[in-house]
């Protein structure tokens, strides 16, 4: 299982930092993968906070699916979490992964399960 957090426009925060913890802590899976992407770098403006959010998570869901069968790993969910405007690359990650998906995967397994969390999320676009 997946799980990639995408902070506000400010970057990691104590806050994120805080949920990627409880959210490792509480995976019932030893082979759960939780981190944070901090997409700071690849923000414009705050005007095209929410536009380059979306390219972020478009382009963060391109890659996992490209390589899903590289990592040799039984993915069964993917669960993307935007704070903020990060829930545009949030958003736009699990449209993607949802999009590239069919039933199964080539080799026969399941298409994971995508899940999407929005926390306090900024709705306004430039």
């Amino acid at each position: 299982d997946i799980t990639i957090v995408f902070p506000g426009a400010g970057g990691r925060d104590l806050l994120s930092d805080e949920l990627e913890d409880a959210l490792c802590r509480s995976s019932a899976s030893d082979d759960a993968f939780v981190t944070t992407f901090d997409w700071q770098e690849h923000r414009g403006t705050v005007l095209t906070a929410a536009y380059d959010s979306e390219a972020v998570g478009e382009t963060v869901a391109q890659c996992l699916w490209e390589n899903m069968s590289s990592i040799n790993a039984d993915i069964r969910s993917v669960h993307c979490v935007g704070i903020s405007v990060g829930a545009f690359a949030a958003n736009a990650m699990a449209m993607e992964i949802c999009r590239r998906r069919g039933p199964a995967q080539r080799d026969g397994t399941p298409a994971p399960y995508v899940r999407l969390t929005l926390l306090a999320p900024f709705t306004s676009r430039g």
